[in-house]
């Protein structure tokens, strides 16, 4: 990629909350794009005839809006016939093919970003104006976009975030923006588990024998499953770990899990250390207590088990080796991140990086468990339902956050 530097400003005040203000709170993330290359100075557009595509295009872990250039607003040889929409890329102008590089662009390091949350701003954790670097995004994917990165969402049944995108001139005048609205619905693919049967969309990797259910990670691919009456233990297994509880009308549970490193703590680590990571993604909980099994990369090597916290610092678990001496096992009705290391880590948690992206904050998440709650169906970023209750705690509280201008550079 070529070099791209991204700011934020993030900006919030509190003051003197009501029900009605509560409900209108907005992050405001300010972030400017610069490429800073020796251009030609026969460029094929300019920077202020960039649009933002009225489409979302759904990632892991983010949303995407396109940018695009109108074909009438690129120069091109009288014999090359464009699409409509000529999208904005670093792997090289190809008119034909819909694609223009950025540095074909006159002043696109006067390009600025402005992105405000009104709805569901809790599972929005940056924003940013960059190439797309997401297989799931199918197509989109090496091309720029507004970005939206998001955590969190899968342990409720369904969330809508809603704002709006703009980009302008540094001088403030409006080029393109866009109101969006983006639904995200857990259960639309739900799984349902009933005594000796399964039904749903993402089946696989789960099986049902009488009142037992197994999910194999290395298969399933959904997240909610719906327990029903009936199935009384749940086996999970996946590389290097299995979990055994025992359930009781259970209900919905969010179980997406993967195995993706998290670059906080593995940059604490040395080069060589051998870390494995468990992420459940839905922080799932379970009526009764159950047992994780963490099994050792090699036997002959000792390992030392974190759980992972939300501020990336570790907290040591106390598991204990089995009786084979190939695995650590330890109690838990509650799962979430784990990392399991062959040397030992520091638990504090990580300085923040002066060249990290800033995160985009406002308020806590609803603590849900992991167990999908009908009652944030709804909206439950705005937390209306329970914030009359605890207006009156709030009501004479005022913060003002100040921001500050984070620069990062990216080269090839």
């Amino acid at each position: 990629m070529k070099k791209i530097i991204s700011s934020a400003l993030i900006c919030a005040m509190l003051a003197s909350m009501t029900v009605t203000s509560f409900a209108e709170t907005s992050v405001l993330s300010d972030n400017s794009a610069t490429v800073a290359s020796a251009r030609s100075e026969d460029y094929l557009a300019d920077y202020t005839d960039i649009k933002i595509e009225h489409t979302k295009i759904p990632g892991d872990d983010a949303v995407y809006f396109p940018l695009y250039i109108e074909k009438q607003n690129v120069k091109a040889a009288a014999d090359v016939e464009m699409p409509e929409k000529i999208y904005l890329t670093d792997e090289g102008t190809d008119l034909a093919n819909g694609k223009i590089d950025a540095d074909d662009i006159k002043d696109f390091d006067e390009l600025k970003l402005t992105v405000k949350i009104t709805s569901g701003q809790n599972y929005v954790t940056a924003t940013d104006l960059d190439e797309i670097d997401d297989v799931e995004a199918g197509e989109f994917d090496g091309k720029y976009a507004v970005i939206l990165e998001l955590e969190g969402y899968h342990e409720v049944d369904s969330i809508n975030i809603k704002g709006t995108a703009k980009i302008s001139k540094k001088t403030g005048t409006n080029l393109s923006e866009y109101d969006f609205n983006y639904k995200i619905d857990n259960t639309k693919n739900m799984v349902t588990v009933r005594e000796n049967e399964v039904t749903g969309d993402n089946v696989k990797g789960i099986e049902v024998d009488g009142d037992e259910c197994t999910i194999d990670y290395s298969e399933f691919e959904g997240n909610v499953v719906n327990f029903k009456n009936g199935v009384e233990y749940l086996f999970l297994e996946g590389e290097y770990f299995t979990f055994d509880v025992k359930l009781s009308n259970q209900g919905k549970l969010a179980l997406k899990m993967d195995n993706d490193v998290n670059k906080a703590v593995s940059k604490r680590a040395d080069a060589d250390a051998d870390l494995t990571f468990f992420n459940f993604l839905g922080n799932p909980t379970f009526d009764f207590t159950g047992t994780m099994t963490f099994v050792m990369p090699d036997e002959d090597m000792e390992y030392f088990i974190y759980k992972i916290n939300k501020d990336n610092s570790l907290t040591p678990i106390n598991a204990k080796l089995t009786d084979d001496g190939d695995a650590y096992e330890f109690k838990t009705r509650t799962l979430g991140s784990y990392v399991m290391s062959d040397v030992e880590l520091e638990t504090d948690a990580p300085a923040e990086d002066e060249n990290d992206a800033p995160i985009v904050e406002n308020g806590t998440a609803p603590e849900t468990n992991g167990v999908v709650d009908e009652g944030n169906k709804n909206n439950p970023a705005t937390g209306a339902e329970d914030f009359v209750g605890a207006a009156a705690a709030v009501a004479a509280v005022s913060a003002v956050c100040a921001g500050a201008v984070v620069l990062r550079r990216k080269e090839d």
